[in-house]
């Protein structure tokens, strides 16, 4: 680990779904990094021809004219006047217009300036999945401009090795998590990437192993200005004029938890959003490295359901501050410094945020060793052990018992100590037990 926490973000790396659609094309099998540059902009400019007449379509073309992707004619067919489309973006040459509950779409002709009205209209993948009412924002949607910044994005969760381009650990859970039969039969559209399961807690982990101390500084932040201001709203320019400090805050905790090294690399990002902070100390707008370092984060707390958009722009920058911020910081606090930080406090939240609470019920089974094998099944590789903690962790989510991840890993290595076909071994750093094997005749046993 050669980082306290993330230190490059970018608004294009706001919307963690996306990292999803990276998983779909990756595996445990080397990808050379232009293959999986191409696929990926492939899946983001995909389109699909929606019939304008067709009532069911009417909240995406809404969705597409709200967000300003596409401009409204209506008012310029209402005075006569001729719709010439924009030149550059990638709606680029159309238009949507509506006339009563009627909708309308003109496209400009190649190498003129006359239009021709459609019948159909071609969205793009990305925005019919964006335009579900039930993804909580829409800020940083993925197009093949910035493919790039999601493949980055992945391997700053270390959900792929950089190597070999290959599933993590981590990586290879939350695919497996998504394409489990149960996650099917749960109410939300799971071929929609941006719309979240069980995996989103496995998110959650990697959101906090990853960035964890300046997650933590952040809600500190953002829970404070709720008890100063006894106002529920925030906006992303208020946390980016204190995001110097949040980033000071953040260096400090990590001392002692971290090498040298990494703890001057921190330093020397605290000294450079000290820098920006100061040059552009005054103004209204988080600017430049402070927006792009701010927004990313305050997006994934939304959908991980601690800040919400409720009954606002799920295209703005103001955010409401749900009661859940102040649970999860609790937890950040009470499990820091324990060597399964993010799996303890991903598990905690797991079994108090009221945003899960439905599909916990859905998934939850009963019976210890039936519990173990379900979690092994799912992590089961066609050769050799699972890593230890996925298995104790997912075990822990399943667990229709109520339980904190330091007692499942104890119980999963008893368990293992007394049966026989179950093994532990350790791993190529650690002699203590990093991996799991559980034969066949065990797991069929269980099942």
């Amino acid at each position: 680990m050669n980082q306290a926490f993330i230190e490059y973000l970018t608004v294009f790396r706001s919307r963690l779904g996306a990292v999803n659609i990276v998983l779909g094309l990756t595996g445990l099998s080397h990808l050379p990094e232009e293959t999986l540059l191409r696929k990926t902009r492939q899946v983001l400019d995909e389109r699909i021809s929606l019939r304008l007449s067709d009532r069911t379509n009417e909240s995406i073309f809404a969705y597409l004219k709200d967000k300003g992707l596409v401009p409204d004619m209506s008012n310029l067919k209402d005075r006569g006047l001729v719709f010439d489309g924009p030149n550059k973006g990638r709606y680029s040459g159309l238009g949507l217009s509506k006339q009563e509950s009627d909708w309308g779409a003109t496209r400009k002709r190649e190498g003129s300036r006359s239009t021709e009205d459609l019948d159909d209209f071609p969205v793009f993948q990305t925005d019919l999945w964006m335009a579900d009412s039930r993804v909580r924002s829409t800020i940083g949607v993925p197009t093949p401009d910035n493919a790039k910044e999601i493949i980055d994005l992945t391997y700053q969760l270390r959900l792929l090795s950089r190597g070999k381009v290959t599933w993590t650990s981590a990586g290879y859970l939350i695919h497996s998590l998504r394409s489990y039969q149960w996650n099917k039969s749960c109410s939300a559209d799971y071929e929609n990437p941006f719309l979240f399961g069980i995996d989103a807690v496995a998110l959650l982990r990697q959101v906090i192993e990853c960035d964890g101390y300046l997650i933590r500084e952040l809600l500190r932040a953002l829970c404070a200005k709720k008890l100063q201001s006894d106002s529920s709203f925030v906006t992303r320019d208020d946390i980016a004029a204190e995001f110097a400090d949040i980033v000071s805050n953040a260096v400090e905790a990590s001392r002692g938890h971290f090498p040298v090294t990494t703890v001057y690399k921190a330093m020397q990002f605290r000294k450079l959003i000290d820098k920006t902070a100061k040059k552009h100390s005054g103004q209204s707008r988080g600017p430049g490295v402070l927006e792009h370092r701010v927004s990313p984060r305050l997006e994934w707390l939304v959908d991980f359901g601690y800040l919400s958009k409720e009954g606002l722009s799920r295209n703005g920058f103001t955010y409401r501050v749900e009661p859940a911020a102040t649970s999860l910081l609790d937890d950040l606090d009470r499990f820091g410094g324990e060597a399964h930080w993010a799996e303890s406090v991903a598990v905690s939240q797991w079994i108090s945020n009221p945003i899960w609470e439905d599909l916990r019920s859905k998934v939850q089974a009963e019976g210890r060793i039936s519990v173990f094998a379900r979690a092994y099944r799912l992590l089961q590789k066609p050769i050799g052990p699972s890593p230890l903690n996925d298995v104790a962790f997912l075990s822990a989510l399943l667990s229709a018992s109520a339980r904190d991840y330091s007692e499942m890993e104890k119980e999963i290595v008893s368990f293992a100590q007394k049966t026989d076909g179950v093994t532990l071994s350790g791993g190529r750093t650690q002699r203590g037990p990093q991996n799991i094997y559980i034969s066949e005749k065990i797991l069929r046993n269980a099942s």
